[in-house]
C-alpha cells in the first residue's frame, strides 16, 4: 500500500465518521421527540388521574410516591444511554486509530477491545 492509497483510505473513514456523527445526530432527536411524547403522555395521565381522582391527602400521597420513584428510573437511563454513546465513539476512535496505525511498524495498540474495555482472558479475578 503506497501513500496515496493511505491518504485515500483516511479520506474515506472521514467521510463514514462525518455520516456517522449525522446519525447519530439524527437519533438524538428522534430520542429527544420520543421523550417529549413520553412526558406529555405522562402529564396528560397525571392530569387525568388528577381529575378523577379528587384532591385527597391519599390520592396526593400516593401521586408523591410515584413522582419520586420515577425520578430514581430516569437517571438510570440516562446513564445506560450517555454509556451506550461513549461506548460507540471509543470503538470509532479504535477503528480510525488502527487505520492510522496500520501503516506504522513502531506503533501498536494497548491490547484492549474495541471498547476500550479489558479483554475477559486478561481479567485474571477480577469480573
Amino acid at each position: 500500500m503506497d501513500q496515496h492509497d493511505f491518504e485515500i483510505e483516511i479520506e474515506i473513514e472521514k467521510l463514514r465518521l462525518r455520516a456517522d456523527r449525522f446519525n447519530a445526530r439524527m437519533e438524538l432527536i428522534r430520542l429527544m421527540f420520543i421523550l417529549g411524547a413520553g412526558l406529555y403522555a405522562l402529564h396528560m395521565i397525571m392530569a387525568g388521574l388528577g381529575t378523577a381522582m379528587g384532591h385527597s391527602a391519599a390520592v396526593i400521597s400516593a401521586t408523591s410516591t410515584l413522582v419520586k420513584s420515577l425520578w430514581g428510573i430516569i437517571p438510570s437511563i440516562a446513564w445506560f444511554f450517555e454509556r451506550q454513546g461513549k461506548k460507540r465513539a471509543i470503538k470509532e476512535k479504535a477503528r480510525f486509530q488502527q487505520l492510522v496505525e496500520k501503516g506504522d511498524a513502531y506503533r501498536s495498540t494497548s491490547g484492549l477491545t474495541e471498547t476500550g474495555a479489558t479483554p475477559r482472558q486478561d481479567r485474571g479475578s477480577h469480573p
